[in-house]
C-alpha cells in the first residue's frame, strides 16, 4: 500500500468511526452542510455549474424552466450540499440497508416478488430485471451521475442482481482502492476500463449472467457517441452500448434520486431496440439521454453540474487537436455564448 492509499485509508477509517458515533440524520446533515460551505469558496466549480444550469434552463426549447433565474448560485450550492450527503451515505450503506445484514443475505433467485423490504428505498420498473435474473441472463444497465450512484449499485446487489460496474480508473490510486473495497463489501464487482484485458473480462461476466452497469453521462477520452442533452449534442462513452448491440443484450436505463429525507427511489426502464437496425446504437443513446434529461429537470440539485458536459464537440478530432479542448474559463464563456445565440 503506497502513501496515497495509506492517507485515504486512514481518513476513511476516521470518518467511518465518526459516522458510527453520530445519529444517522446528524451525520448526513454535517456532511451536507460542510460541502455546502466549501462550495461557496470554489469559484471555478460554481462558475461552471451556473453557466451550464443557466444554458439548460434558458435554452428556449419550450419546456418550463426548472430553476428560478435568480437562483442559479444557490441551486449550485445545493448541488454540492447533495454531494456531501452522498459522500456521507457511503460510510453508512449498511445502516441504510439495515434489513439485510450483508451481501450473503440478499434475496437469491428465483425472485418471486419485487424488492420492497428496505425502509430507505423504493423502486419501479423492476419486473424485467427480475425475469432476467430468474433466467440467469445478463444485461447492460446505463446510468448517470444523478443521486447517490453507489446506493444504486448497492440496491441492485441487495436485491440479488449479480452486478459488475465498469468505469474509468480515478486519478487517485488511494481513492480507487478504497472505492473498490467499499463495493466489494456490498457485493459489487468493479472493472476499471484501463485494466489489461478489461474487455475480455466484461464479456466473460456477461456469459456468466452478470449485469454490467456503466455511467455514460460524462465527457471522456474514450470513444464517444453524441446525443442531444438540453438541446445540444453531448459526448457519451459508447462502448457499453456497442457491447449490448453486438451481443444482443437487454439494455436498461436506471437512475436513483433522493425523493425525501433519507429516502431514495430507483427508476428502471428497459430500452427496446432491434439489434439488426444499423441505427440501434444511436437510438439507445438518444433514449438514454432524453430520460436522463427528464430526471435532471425534476431533480436539478442532484446532478453533477460542475462537470463540463458539452466541452467535446462532434466535429473536432481531439487526438489531432488537443489544444481545442477548452479550459474552464474559456468553456464557461463558450457555454454562455451558446445561450445568448438562441
Amino acid at each position: 500500500m503506497n502513501l496515497n492509499e495509506n492517507i485515504v485509508s486512514f481518513g476513511a477509517n476516521i470518518l467511518k468511526i465518526i459516522s458510527r458515533i453520530l445519529p444517522l440524520r446528524l451525520w448526513l446533515w454535517l456532511c451536507r452542510n460542510i460541502l455546502g460551505l466549501i462550495a461557496r469558496f470554489r469559484k471555478r466549480e460554481l462558475d461552471i455549474c451556473i453557466a451550464q444550469m443557466r444554458y439548460a434552463n434558458e435554452r428556449g426549447s419550450g419546456d418550463a424552466p426548472f430553476v428560478e433565474k435568480n437562483d442559479y448560485r444557490e441551486m449550485s450550492i445545493r448541488v454540492f450540499r447533495h454531494l456531501g450527503e452522498c459522500i456521507g451515505e457511503l460510510f453508512v450503506i449498511d445502516r441504510l440497508f439495515k434489513e439485510v445484514a450483508g451481501p450473503a443475505l440478499a434475496p437469491k433467485p428465483p425472485l418471486d416478488e419485487l424488492p420492497t423490504a428496505f425502509e430507505h428505498f423504493s423502486s419501479d420498473g423492476w419486473l424485467p430485471v427480475r425475469d432476467l435474473i430468474n433466467q440467469g441472463k445478463g444485461a447492460v444497465v446505463l446510468s448517470g451521475h444523478i443521486g447517490c450512484i453507489e446506493l444504486l449499485a448497492a440496491y441492485y446487489t441487495r436485491c440479488g442482481v449479480p452486478l459488475t460496474v465498469a468505469g474509468r480508473l480515478p486519478n487517485s490510486s488511494g481513492f480507487a482502492g478504497w472505492l473498490e473495497k467499499l463495493r466489494e463489501s456490498y457485493g459489487v464487482e468493479t472493472m476499471w476500463r484501463e485494466d489489461p484485458g478489461s474487455s475480455r473480462k466484461l464479456r466473460n461476466a456477461l456469459k456468466e449472467g452478470r449485469f454490467i452497469a456503466a455511467l455514460i453521462d460524462q465527457d471522456t477520452k474514450l470513444e464517444s457517441g453524441y446525443a442531444p442533452f438540453f438541446g445540444m449534442d453531448a459526448a457519451h462513452p459508447i462502448s457499453p452500448i456497442q457491447m449490448a448491440v453486438k451481443f444482443k443484450l437487454p439494455v436498461f436505463s436506471s437512475f436513483i434520486v433522493r425523493d425525501g429525507p433519507n429516502h431514495h427511489h430507483m427508476h428502471t426502464e428497459q430500452i427496446h431496440y432491434e439489434p439488426k437496425d444499423p441505427k440501434a446504437k444511436q437510438k439507445i443513446l438518444d433514449i438514454f439521454s432524453e430520460r436522463l434529461e427528464q430526471m435532471v429537470r425534476q431533480y436539478p440539485e442532484q446532478w453533477v453540474w460542475w462537470h463540463k458536459r458539452w466541452r467535446r464537440r462532434p466535429e473536432i478530432n481531439y487526438e489531432e487537436h488537443p489544444e481545442k479542448l477548452q479550459g474552464s474559463a474559456a468553456y464557461v464563456e463558450w457555454v454562455d455564448a451558446q445561450r445568448k445565440t438562441l
